[in-house]
């Protein structure tokens, strides 16, 4: 039963930025406006939509559940917008400004960022942020709804002193921080989101959450950008600087950046003159019909392709003739142009665990139990030394993957994607030759033949497993 002697009144206001790390100008500034309370510094602003003051009032507040607390119709809107020319990353978070230190244990409240729903909620006094990690690249904006009520289990005996008609305030805090950049990138740096990790990998295969204010990827040396996804329930929560465990981990992505390209191959009879591997005008009709490995012996292994990184403010090259340049068309997705994509970094594999849960017992997992034709969109995992999703429809795949992550448009890769991947996998900025085939005899993801084996067949023609098929932390593995 409620309290009916608790009644406390939550005023939560907006507090001006904190900046730190950063190149930005250090001016701050606050106005009110025809739409709201608005603060500003440097390329950032946050303003309260649809607010004539900088707070929110919630009066006569009496403890209720959680279910109640996100029915509730009063809300806070807060809009954080990217004024600037480059990436900026922030956290927003809820700081208590009562002069009773209890309070914030009964303080719950839950946020809806960019109208995707209501995360679950959270007490003050364990979790303020809103947002811990905000990113947002030029001309962005995000949205942020916040309700705010007093804890179910709240009642005078928890305080320390009476409660009745009480006041809790709290301000709304943005920090905002400088995000590392790739120059070579030109802007088109990845873009995260709330599921999206990042992280550095090592050459032994441990994963660390990144601290996106220092350098953590690097395309020049050919170390490109990776993120994961959690289990829905991971057995810690994890922060910056942390290594995340392989069991929480569900998946592993790699970011492929916007670039455009100098076409090669147009045409591929002038891509033979061009590169004068041809001198006979009687090869012509020959070229058509070679085989597949010859043409690609050809036209595919012999130079490295030509690439300039660009985001997707940049005027789009669209030409049609070898020697000019075109922006791959895979960073165009339904009419809108992408500052990347972000890849599975290995096959796709089916869990055949507990979904959501830490992953744990993969070596009780057998490859015929990841035969599955069904469309089953949550047992989609993508990680290293896990049996492979085969024996599927193309129907029931297309449908699994569009429904893995809806909030991060996810879907099968189409033809146009992977050739953006192998384009700039042939580039400087990848290995520059042939990719290896993943010839592991269990179907297992994440693994590279040999140089040297015969690649066509399971596990190979000389050795042991071991010894034909490699790790894709391994020396040579990473071909795959």
């Amino acid at each position: 039963m409620r309290n009916k002697n608790l009644i406390v009144m939550i005023v939560l206001s907006l507090s001006i930025l904190v900046l730190f790390g950063t190149s930005y100008a250090y001016l701050i500034t606050s106005k009110i406006g025809n739409n709201g309370y608005a603060i500003n510094v440097g390329n950032l602003s946050v303003m309260f939509k649809d607010s004539e003051t900088n707070a929110l009032n919630l009066s006569n507040m009496y403890p209720m559940s959680d279910e109640e607390g996100v029915a509730q119709e009063e809300e806070l809107e807060i809009v954080v917008t990217n004024n600037g020319n480059i990436t900026a990353g922030y956290s927003l978070y809820i700081e208590e400004t009562s002069t009773d230190p209890e309070f914030k244990e009964v303080i719950r409240f839950a946020s809806n960022k960019n109208d995707t729903g209501y995360k679950s909620a959270k007490t003050l006094g364990t979790d303020k942020y809103i947002d811990y990690y905000g990113r947002l690249n030029s001309g962005e904006d995000a949205s942020y709804k916040v309700k705010v009520w007093l804890a179910e289990e709240a009642d005078n005996s928890y305080m320390s002193v009476d409660t009745s008609k009480k006041t809790f305030t709290a301000k709304v805090v943005i920090e905002a921080n400088q995000v590392y950049t790739d120059g070579v990138l030109n802007g088109a740096d990845p873009v995260l989101s709330d599921k999206l990790i990042p992280v550095v990998i090592d050459d032994g295969g441990k994963v660390t959450y990144a601290d996106t204010r220092v350098k953590w990827y690097d395309y020049e040396e050919k170390n490109w950008a990776n993120a994961v996804i959690l289990v829905d329930s991971p057995s810690t929560t994890y922060k910056e600087g942390d290594i995340i465990d392989e069991k929480d981990i569900e998946s592993y992505f790699v970011w492929i950046p916007r670039f455009r390209y100098k076409l090669w191959n147009a045409n591929p009879l002038d891509v033979a003159y061009t590169l004068n591997q041809i001198v006979d005008a009687s090869d012509k009709q020959n070229i058509l019909t070679k085989d597949q490995s010859s043409f690609r012996m050809m036209f595919g292994n012999t130079r490295l392709i030509e690439i300039e990184f660009e985001n997707n403010k940049t005027t789009k090259s669209n030409n049609t003739t070898n020697g000019e340049w075109l922006t791959h068309p895979a960073f165009t997705l339904n009419g809108k142009e992408l500052n990347g994509i972000w890849v599975g970094k290995f096959e796709t594999g089916y869990n055949q665990g507990e979904i959501g849960k830490p992953i744990v017992d993969t070596a009780s997992w057998t490859f015929g139990k990841a035969n599955v034709d069904k469309v089953e969109s949550n047992k989609i995992i993508v990680k290293p030394d896990v049996y492979s999703w085969r024996s599927s429809t193309v129907s029931n795949f297309f449908k699994s993957a569009y429904n893995y992550n809806r909030d991060l448009d996810s879907h099968m890769m189409k033809n146009i994607e992977w050739g953006a991947v192998a384009y700039l996998s042939h580039s400087l900025y990848g290995i520059g030759k042939e990719i290896n085939v993943n010839n592991n005899n269990q179907y297992k993801t994440g693994y590279s033949a040999v140089i040297g084996t015969d690649q066509s067949s399971y596990p190979g023609t000389s050795g042991n497993t071991d010894g034909v098929t490699l790790p894709y932390n391994t020396p040579t593995g990473y071909l795959a």
